[in-house]
């Protein structure tokens, strides 16, 4: 069996994770690097499949795709199927939520119960090893054993429950990942410890990505607050979910501690015989999934709640939000964070930093002050774009940005466009923008077929299916949202706790 030619570490955004869940694992960053590398994604690169496609009520056009934790897109579309491209005030309070209630518990149903809880004949071992929601200590010590255990103390009394994912689906996606077949062998392996048994079976892969710690404190902007982890405090190692439960924001010391425990244990594993690609962690309050409103430094705005706030509905007493210190606060942790990745990859001449927190903040639209010209920010970014010609995103109407998806009748899109519905994960073009990032740094450092000029840009435009059209509903939804922001803001805290 030759060499792999790439293998890959992290969280989410390297498994392809959009619009709330991770079903098309095919659309993710590391499978279109592969593809312009050459290496047929599947097969020369393997990565998990999610099983995902459960029988809904009155289904007559077959399975309705899911995902894991919830998947945002299709649910829309399958309450469309029902209500209509615009959904009326009755169907606002019966339709609509009858048909979200059918689509959480097909989901939990299929997952908990169904054929998605059950182990896939996978023998070898996935090239592709990232699991969404892992944090930088996840993949030095969370095991398929500990995954077992949190499910089943997550499940709780009552198995089915109303409007809820399944029971700790990042833990179930965990040993889809890290032990699909549920081998007896591999019930303790770490993520790590996967790549471990992936060199000594294949060898030592020519690429490596590492990208991981944005899970270290993305909750800060889900939760919309700030747990912060003391310096004194530590993970306690017999209770891998502990770390959610007390903190979203993990300690300097903790985040060095742990990704120089993963520096050392990959350099022990690969040495210098793969090039390793390690991405930084990118500023979780520049997504769209929150608002920044009040006043405005030049840097940040005085408060960030959800997206649907406007500076009109916002009221500080009544909805959750960030306030600007915490923000500042989160950003200085990150700097930290990303200092400390800098100089613990500094040390092996076959490392190599991808500066995608760089990336992000020159994307950002309203803190560059491209509010009136959302496309501008893109324009910017491929400003000396090598290519004969202008860059394939830059030829869309109107020009992506990483706004919040803006539809019209239809589905049809008239805003935003490099984010999933999630408001976190980006859509599929907007993991062509990272695989891009990855393929450059790459090519700098002489990776023999590396260049970004060969991603295949017709092919990833025409798999988004936001781009295609998204779900016609989602205009009522965000119109709704906007409308009556407390309602929303119950919702919001009804299935985040």
């Amino acid at each position: 069996m030759p060499k792999p030619k790439l293998a890959v570490l992290g969280d989410s955004l390297s498994q392809g994770f959009q619009s709330g869940a991770i079903w098309r694992t095919d659309l993710s960053y590391p499978c279109m690097i592969a593809k312009a590398l050459g290496v047929t994604p599947g097969t020369d690169f393997r990565f998990p499949i999610i099983p995902g496609r459960g029988r809904l009520p009155d289904d007559a056009d077959g399975p309705q795709v899911l995902g894991l934790p919830f998947n945002i897109e299709e649910a829309l579309r399958f309450v469309q199927r029902a209500t209509g491209e615009d959904v009326s005030t009755l169907e606002w309070l019966v339709q609509f939520p009858f048909r979200l209630a059918q689509q959480f518990d097909a989901t939990e149903e299929y997952y908990e119960r169904g054929e998605g809880d059950r182990p896939q004949p996978v023998a070898e071992t996935y090239h592709n090893l990232a699991v969404w929601g892992f944090t930088v200590h996840d993949a030095i010590a969370l095991t398929p054993e500990a995954c077992d255990a949190i499910i089943a103390q997550e499940e709780g009394r009552r198995a089915d429950d109303p409007f809820s994912s399944p029971s700790a689906s990042q833990y179930r996606t965990g040993k889809m990942v890290l032990n699909p077949g549920n081998r007896r062998e591999l019930r303790r392996s770490t993520m790590v410890d996967r790549l471990r048994q992936l060199v000594e079976a294949e060898g030592e892969p020519e690429i490596l990505i590492i990208w991981l710690g944005a899970n270290d404190c993305l909750g800060t902007v889900l939760d919309l607050q700030v747990r912060d982890m003391a310096d004194s405090s530590s993970i306690v190692p017999s209770d891998p979910a502990s770390r959610y439960k007390r903190w979203n924001l993990t300690s300097v010391n903790q985040f060095k501690s742990d990704y120089g425990q993963l520096v050392a244990e990959v350099h022990a594993i690969v040495g210098t015989r793969s090039q390793v690609f390690v991405g930084t962690v990118p500023k979780v309050t520049i997504p769209p999934v929150v608002r920044g409103l009040g006043s405005f430094d030049g840097q940040h705005f005085g408060a960030y709640g959800r997206f649907f706030l406007t500076e009109s509905t916002f009221e500080p007493a009544l909805h959750k939000h960030l306030t600007r210190a915490q923000a500042i606060m989160i950003e200085s942790r990150i700097d930290a964070f990303n200092r400390s990745i800098r100089e613990l990859v500094a040390v092996h001449a076959n490392w190599h930093v991808v500066d995608a927190a760089g990336a992000l903040d020159r994307l950002a639209v309203r803190r560059n002050n491209f509010s009136d010209d959302p496309g501008k920010a893109l324009r910017r970014y491929y400003e000396g774009h090598p290519g004969p010609k202008a860059h394939p995103l830059l030829r869309l109407n109107p020009i992506p940005s990483l706004l919040m998806l803006d539809t019209a009748e239809q589905g049809q899109r008239q805003g935003g466009g490099l984010m999933s519905l999630d408001g976190v994960h980006p859509s599929t073009i907007g993991y062509g923008i990272v695989a891009e990032l990855f393929l450059a740094e790459m090519k700098k450092a002489d990776i023999a077929g590396a260049d970004p000029l060969k991603l295949d840009w017709p092919g990833i435009i025409q798999q988004d299916s936001l781009l295609k059209g998204a779900p016609a509903v989602w205009d009522d939804v965000r119109q709704s949202a906007h409308a009556h922001g407390l309602l929303w803001e119950a919702v919001f805290r009804m299935l985040t706790g």
